[in-house]
């Protein structure tokens, strides 16, 4: 009976550190949404309700920029589709060269290997 009760009682006690640990993302999640539902809320009252038809496009960018800033971070950035197209080709470059890997030794440029696929 006594192996009973104890097992009993680790199992109501996993079950509350459960319950307990659900309740804290529920309540996480539920901030969320009422974060996100007065987003739109504005959102729609500015599109119903302002004298010109606004860009929706350009606040929503706004918006999200607005919430990257709040970070201070100069490491984390926001690239629209058309940054990233923007970005995508000056990554995607062409670039040119002899096709080798240089290094510098006493002062000298040394040629340490060519590069596969390389004119080198």
């Amino acid at each position: 009976m006594n192996r009973f009760f104890m097992s009993a009682t680790l199992f109501a006690i996993a079950v509350g550190c459960f319950v307990a640990f659900l309740s804290g993302a529920v309540t996480q999640y539920d901030k969320n949404l009422q974060g996100l539902a007065r987003l739109v809320d504005v959102h729609a009252e500015i599109v119903r309700e302002y004298v010109d038809e606004p860009d929706e496009e350009k606040m929503i960018d706004a918006a999200v920029r607005a919430m990257i800033d709040t970070l201070d971070d100069l490491h984390t950035v926001y690239l629209s589709p058309e940054d990233i197209k923007a970005f995508d080709k000056h990554v995607r470059g062409t670039f040119s060269g002899i096709g080798a890997e240089v290094d510098m030794k006493d002062g000298q440029l040394l040629i340490v290997a060519p590069l596969e696929d390389s004119p080198a």
